[in-house]
């Protein structure tokens, strides 16, 4: 399932990009391609769906029901405006599960900002990191990187054949409630379509041999040195990067290998298609016509895309494991005021948690949340806090691999086991005082502050006393902490569990 599932997955992004660019009906497709992409300013309306199609005889089990329903019920609707290709807002609803979860998103050049409703701050995630900084990888130039855009769209619109469905027809839409005259492009490509799409793809950029050698130097002089530099940061010998270095070198090279090994290259990879499409049933239906991109532009006479629909159906097998025919994604998008004055939305990040460079524990991610928020909700019913250690209570060799720390033992007839081994595999913050003979704990998921002293029965929760007391006192043995089992677990909110058969005999800790 999980193989099926990437390369549907594949398949699905493959078939985003396979759109066609070329004149139909008197309308410039790839011209309304290029436009869009030179888009620096507008405002948008987005919704994207997800529905998994259950096949007709399939009996689901209620974990199954479960699963599906919840996919198909996620929606996710938006508005952004976009004041520059790098400086966007955008605030809407995620629909998950029958609940919604409004948000603001807010991008710059260095970051992106996420506020969710019921967080108490917003969520930061910055553009570069400090490990990434710490490579010292050259950055590329803004202005470059915005030309060689437009310069790849245009390359890739003048080469690439249509759909074998394409057509374009007059239509009136309703793009943010008011009605206009549009040019409907529609374009359906299917996955058995592929093989001959990339052959004629090929054809056509060995065929200009002159604009794909001045494309490719430019790929080469944009990411040849970031790409070299970034080699030889990792031990690569300036000797072995200069020609990947040399935009034009790389070019000439490319084209070469292009032209001398497309064909055959292509030629095998059709023969190895069409021997798994025979052999296996399974990819037969994967790859064949039902797996499918539907695409509707509308463009107005000036060729500005003013709405997108995609629809990707990806057809699946049959199986009594997968009890499902398909997947289907489905997107669609409003635009106004191209290229006018938009000014974006701000997000106050005072006491932003940078999630690259904060390590937060299942506790204070929830604690993040309000507690009667639905992300929090949802984060429970997700297992966020679930936890599960297993501890070996016989030396042997088949107990030997569940524990990769001190083992425990029985004293008196109570489990003994080691205090931070445990408290720290259920997220807790444990640090120990050698003056005192104590250790501070601090359970994760409600914060409390836990103390335990050596050779004491007593405990303090929060600075009070514990009125129930240890069934053995906590020792140090070789340099560890040890404390009964079942009295450290219900401190973290945890339970006890034995389990014994011929070749083990350990405990388990379990929290929900």
């Amino acid at each position: 399932m999980r193989i099926r599932a990437s390369l549907a997955a594949m398949l699905a992004a493959l078939l985003i990009v396979l759109t066609g660019c070329q004149s139909v009906g008197g309308v410039d497709i790839g011209e309304v391609v290029n436009k869009t992409a030179d888009l620096k300013s507008a405002e948008t309306k987005e919704s994207v769906s997800i529905k998994l199609d259950v096949s007709k005889d399939a009996e689901l089990t209620s974990e199954e029901s479960q699963f599906i329903n919840l996919i198909n019920g996620f929606q996710l609707d938006m508005a952004t405006k976009m004041e520059s290709p790098d400086r966007v807002s955008s605030s809407g609803t995620i629909k998950i599960a029958g609940k919604s979860v409004p948000f603001q998103l807010a991008v710059d050049d260095k970051q992106v900002v996420v506020q969710v409703e019921g967080g108490k701050t917003p969520l930061v995630i910055p553009a570069t990191t400090k490990e990434m900084e710490a490579l010292d990888i050259p950055q590329l130039d803004v202005e470059q990187l915005k030309q060689f855009r437009k310069s790849m769209v245009k390359f890739f619109t003048k080469h690439a054949p249509n759909p074998k469905v394409t057509t374009v027809t007059p239509v009136t839409e309703q793009i943010f409630g008011q009605s206009q005259s549009l040019s409907q492009i529609h374009m359906e490509f299917g996955a058995d379509e592929t093989i001959g799409w990339v052959r004629g793809f090929l054809k056509s950029i060995l065929a200009d041999e002159q604009g794909t050698k001045a494309w490719l130097t430019e790929v080469g002089k944009l990411y040849g040195p970031l790409v070299g530099q970034s080699m030889e940061a990792y031990g690569v010998s300036e000797k072995s990067t200069n020609m990947i270095k040399d935009g034009e070198v790389f070019a000439l090279i490319a084209f070469k290998w292009l032209k001398e090994n497309g064909e055959k290259s292509l030629d095998e990879l059709d023969k190895a298609w069409t021997q798994v499409v025979k052999e296996d049933a399974d990819m037969a239906v994967v790859l064949g016509n039902k797996t499918k991109l539907k695409l509707d532009l509308y463009a107005d006479a000036a060729l500005n895309l003013n709405k997108t629909n995609m629809e990707v159906n990806i057809a699946l097998p049959q199986s009594e494991d997968v009890p499902l025919s398909g997947i289907t994604f489905k997107a669609s998008t409003e635009v106004k005021s191209h290229n006018s004055p938009v000014t974006t939305d701000k997000i106050n990040t005072t006491n932003a948690v940078n999630v690259l460079e904060q390590t937060l524990t299942p506790g204070q991610w929830l604690r993040h949340f309000s507690p009667d928020s639905t992300v929090h909700q949802l984060l429970k019913d997700a297992g966020i806090s679930r936890k599960y250690v297993a501890l070996p209570l016989a030396e042997g060799k088949y107990d030997d691999w569940l524990i990769d720390g001190p083992a425990p033992f029985v004293k008196n007839g109570v489990t003994m086991v080691p205090l931070r081994y445990v408290a720290e595999h259920l997220d807790a913050d444990v640090k120990w005082d050698s003056k005192a003979s104590q250790a501070r704990i601090v359970e994760d998921l409600t914060g409390k502050v836990i103390i335990i002293k050596l050779n004491s029965k007593q405990v303090t929760v929060d600075g009070s006393v514990v009125t129930k007391k240890l069934d053995v006192a906590p020792i140090m043995k070789d340099s560890t902490v040890y404390v009964p089992l079942r009295d450290i677990a219900q401190l973290l909110g945890a339970k006890v569990g034995y389990e014994k058969g011929e070749y083990v005999n350990y405990a388990t800790v379990t929290r929900d």
